[in-house]
């Protein structure tokens, strides 16, 4: 069945709409209504409202990537009655609606003091013009309400209280499993109404010949409305198609070998991947190769670099690590590999595993598991290029057996230093790895010891050395024509990103240097290509939320960097952080304290910190003696909470800020319960 979500501009949790949207459903936002589904991550097909609400961020961010705006031209800006009809002339079959104002939609149950102040726009398939014969759900709080005509099957679940409705008039009713039953009465609209305040039977039956009902569910946890409405988008359905997928993910992230440790261990272990991609992959030599490095930025720079060569040749994209889902990690043309591609890809790569690992006695390690997917994968694509990014270090990583054609190193800065190195110097020589004799590389703007060794090894392997820095950077004002972001120069030449911070447009020219010797592409690539470029968890600005999976001292440093310019006035600011046990929790922690007025500390999941601890280290630290509070709350979906209210309760300039580990942002923003889970490693 065709369903439409209706987004009206009432209050809706975002991630509530995010869990229950199919990728089937048509998505219409009334007006603010855009704001939630921008917060949710969800691209709306249509936008409708006299805008006097709707944020300029938000509205310019949709129009930048094609959604359709459509000015409410209603007599009286009825923005979710015309999201409604707007829906039923696309063909929906099934409408619904949350978040509705609804004081000037429909009056047909607004003095139902329990439903008071909000009303239920039910009756707006009928009148206008508007004729409509499928089914309408309004969701409210924890109620979900039904607007019953004659023949329409009933739902009820054991657990849900329910009460039935004339709306506004029914004749000849009949009802049986209530626990008060009507019985081929004549009904005017009144305050006298029928209703079960005990738990009904799944068999509920509702005859009646004229009018129309509305059947009114309630129940006891948002979980339980969530999983009705996810039957009813479809998104259950979804879930349930992918169990094959979650399945072969737990068999891959169960797979791994053992990390080699020493020096020697490790050489020999680029000599085993070597073997497997020569052996079960053969064709991987063919592609050209772009092989990233660095401690930060490399991810932006190779979303970048995809997002360009994509609009001249097939390209491919490996990635690490994800955000939401493991798919995140190989892709093509800007697109995730398809989940029932994941699973075709394993089932014909099991067994070749299997006995290879035999032949050679070691087992596959993870990333050598998704090198050889994705080349696999790419050869069945004819993939042309390749972006590569480590996984950590370069001197060591599995992707150090790729033949580059073009290598990058972003900015260096100390992380992972129980692997790495404890000096700039040693982690930029690890870094170093990647460069290749006679093959360019492309860096950043450096530390001093950083650039040296750099210069040194390219100078060892006659590779040509090219230091990247932009002209001129400068943050790009958010109006009625312009969505806001950077604008910088390189070399002469003035581009554009949509994203935000000084260290982006940093990454953005290191990406222009690297693709504009290659043979092919055109400025009109460069620039559409940075336009279309889509970042997740990278300072990602939903309305007056921040998300940003800053993991180490530098990218908070630069989250901060960018607050201070992105956000307007003197607005709270609340920041829920969580911090993998592996990271330098002092360094991090000083930059953490010039982030927001109120820090809420909290465990991310898989390797967090305990949040207790990262609070009692703060308290000795002179950054946190100007934030106004320190709260620790243990589970992170509980902190985001607490901190979204807080957020509320401080007014319309206040801002939350999420950040810290790529694990937090997985267990607060993954709409997909089951990812969630297989993530953290449960």
């Amino acid at each position: 069945m065709n369903t439409a979500l209706i987004v009206g501009g009432g209050e809706i949790d975002p991630l509530m709409l995010a869990s229950i949207s199919s990728t089937s459903n048509l998505v219409l936002c009334a007006d603010r209504g855009a704001d939630v589904a921008f917060e949710a991550g969800i691209v709306p097909d249509i936008i409708i409202g006299d805008f006097d609400s709707l944020s300029n961020g938000t509205r310019n961010h949709f129009q930048r990537i094609g959604v359709s705006v459509i000015t409410d031209l209603s007599d009286h800006h009825l923005d979710t009655e015309s999201a409604i009809k707007k829906a039923v002339e696309m063909g929906a079959e099934r409408l619904i609606v949350l978040g509705c104002w609804g004081d000037r939609v429909d009056q047909s149950l607004a003095s139902l003091t329990f439903l008071t102040p909000v009303s239920i726009p039910l009756s707006t398939t009928e009148k206008d013009g508007c004729s409509f014969s499928g089914e309408v759900f309004l969701v409210t709080e924890r109620c979900l309400i039904q607007k019953l005509s004659p023949g329409a099957p009933v739902h009820c679940g054991r657990r849900t209280r329910t009460a039935l409705v004339p709306l506004p008039a029914a004749e000849g009713v009949t009802t049986r499993g209530f626990q008060y039953e009507l019985n081929d009465m004549d009904l005017v609209f009144s305050r006298t109404w029928s209703v079960s305040n005990s738990a009904v039977e799944d068999d509920v039956e509702v005859t009646f010949r004229t009018g129309a009902l509305a059947l009114i569910q309630w129940f006891g946890t948002s979980q339980e409305l969530r999983s009705r409405l996810m039957e009813l988008t479809g998104r259950a359905q979804e879930m349930r198609a992918d169990a094959a997928y979650h399945s072969v993910l737990k068999q891959i992230y169960d797979h791994g070998g053992t990390t080699p440790l020493t020096t020697e261990e490790k050489d020999t272990r680029l000599g085993f991947t070597r073997k497997l991609l020569d052996k079960l992959c053969p064709g991987h030599g063919a592609m050209n190769i772009i092989h990233i490095a660095g401690t930060s930025g490399k991810g932006s720079v190779a979303m970048y670099l995809h997002s360009i060569l994509s609009r001249k040749f097939d390209t491919g994209l490996i990635l690490s690590p994800h955000v939401y889902d493991f798919n995140e990690r190989i892709q093509v043309n800007t697109l995730p590999i398809p989940h029932a591609d994941v699973v075709s890809l394993w089932d014909q790569m099991r067994n070749k595993i299997e006995v290879f690992e035999r032949e050679h006695n070691e087992i596959l390690l993870f990333q050598e598991i998704i090198l050889l997917m994705a080349f696999t994968y790419f050869t069945e694509q004819n993939i042309q290029w390749v972006v590569v990014e480590t996984g950590l270090g370069g001197r060591f990583d599995q992707t150090r057996v790729l033949e580059a054609d073009v290598t990058i190193i972003t900015q260096i800065d100390l992380d992972h230093t129980h692997i790495l190195g404890n000096t700039i110097q040693e982690i930029a020589m690890e870094k170093a790895g990647i460069i290749r004799p006679g093959i360019p590389l492309y860096t950043a703007e450096q530390k001093e010891e950083a650039i040296k060794v750099f210069k040194d090894t390219c100078n060892e392997r006659s590779a040509p050395f090219y230091p990247v820095y932009p002209d001129t950077i400068a943050y790009a004002v958010a109006g009625e024509d312009e969505a806001g972001g950077m604008l910088f120069s390189h070399e002469g030449t003035s581009y554009s990103i949509p994203h935000h911070g000084e260290h982006m447009a940093v990454n953005t020219a290191l990406a222009v240097a690297a693709v504009s010797n290659i043979p092919g592409v055109s400025g009109e690539d460069i620039r559409g290509g940075l336009q279309s470029a889509y970042l997740p968890g990278r300072i990602e600005v939903r309305g007056r939320l921040v998300i940003d999976t800053a993991h180490n001292p530098a990218e908070i440093r630069a989250l901060s960097k960018t607050l201070s310019n992105v956000i307007p006035g003197s607005g709270k600011k609340i920041v829920v952080c969580g911090i993998s046990d592996t990271k330098d929790h002092l360094s991090m922690l000083r930059e953490i304290g010039r982030l927001g007025d109120i820090i809420i500390f909290t465990r991310a999941g898989y390797r967090g910190q305990d949040p207790m601890e990262l609070k009692h280290l703060a308290l000795t630290l002179e950054e946190f003696r100007t934030v106004e509070g320190i709260v620790v709350v243990e589970k992170s979906d509980k902190a985001y909470a607490l901190a979204r209210d807080m957020t509320g309760l401080l007014g319309n300039d206040a801002w939350l800020i999420v950040t810290g580990s790529t694990f937090l942002i997985d267990e607060i923003f993954n709409p997909d319960h089951e990812l969630r889970r297989i993530n953290s490693g449960k």
